[in-house]
């Protein structure tokens, strides 16, 4: 079976079709093998392609997968949870349940993936159930009370760009400069 590095998850097909079109146009700079699991494919079909480093996928397919044993999360890094208030919503408890299950962990329990929850607003339940979810792992909470401030560990560094030219200067930054490990917001 498929067992990619970084699994990306997104609460619909559309939001699921929006992430895969901006990796997908960044990805190839790093030869990351990429594919879509999302309600219009078929699983086995859209993982037959060989092997993969990023799969982005809506929840209930990704579970039917890794029930049907056609993926297999053994080597994932990073899970990320796109749209998070919406996939900690009560609808996609038990798919996020048996995602997490998935997950290799160390002698003590804790994860091995880094888990990164993305979310504009997080309400106390999404909050509640985050800590239940994912009670071994530790989360550090970043969010920005003015639109300039960012603590002070975080390091950053800001290009300004027209929208024509952030994806071409994305990709090659991702080509030439890229080391180590870090986010880019377009």
């Amino acid at each position: 079976p498929g067992a990619p590095r970084l699994v990306v998850l997104a609460p619909t097909r559309e939001l699921a079709l929006q992430i895969m079109g901006v990796i997908k146009g960044l990805a190839h700079h790093r030869k990351l093998r990429v594919r879509l699991l999302d309600a219009g494919s078929k699983g086995r079909s859209a993982l037959a392609a060989g092997p993969l480093d990023v799969l982005v996928a809506v929840p209930g397919k990704l579970v039917g997968c890794l029930k049907r044993k056609e993926l297999s999360l053994s080597n994932i890094r990073a899970l990320v949870l796109d749209e998070a208030d919406q996939l900690l919503d009560a609808g996609f408890k038990k798919e996020l349940e048996n995602i997490f299950q998935s997950c290799p962990r160390t002698p003590e329990g804790r994860p091995l993936a880094q888990v990164v929850l993305v979310s504009a607003t997080m309400p106390a339940t999404a909050v509640e159930f985050r800590n239940k979810l994912f009670k071994s792992v530790p989360f550090l909470d970043l969010a920005l009370d003015q639109a300039h401030h960012v603590p002070h560990f975080v390091e950053t560094f800001n290009i300004y760009l027209s929208a024509k030219e952030k994806t071409s200067m994305a990709r090659e930054f991702l080509a030439r400069e890229a080391e180590g490990e870090g986010i880019i917001f377009m």
